[in-house]
């Protein structure tokens, strides 16, 4: 019986240690994200300015209902504008908004 109990303990600690992982490995992933995202949007902006095929291909991707009608910026802004999005989201789960 003790065995099986320290055996689901075991198991309990190894399960939080890998969401926490995951959680950390998550939001690093964010953090590079965002530090790298103005540069993402100066560099679309150069290719837009200087190509004229990127950016009709850009204007036919931004027209087609699987891209929601949504330009490349847009799309690259979405990740950004979900942090305060999930941070609202804690504070109105925990009772504090």
């Amino acid at each position: 019986m003790m065995t099986m109990i320290m055996t689901a303990m075991v198991m309990t600690m190894m399960m939080t240690m890998i969401i926490i992982f995951l959680q950390v490995e998550f939001f690093n992933m964010y953090r590079v994200y965002m530090g790298e995202f103005k540069i993402a949007m100066k560099t679309l902006a150069t290719y837009e300015a200087e190509s004229r095929e990127f950016k009709e291909v850009l204007t036919m991707l931004h027209q087609s209902p699987m891209c929601e009608k949504l330009s490349l910026a847009s799309h690259l802004l979405t990740p950004i504008q979900r942090l305060p999005r999930y941070e609202l989201l804690l504070k109105v789960s925990l009772g504090g908004a």
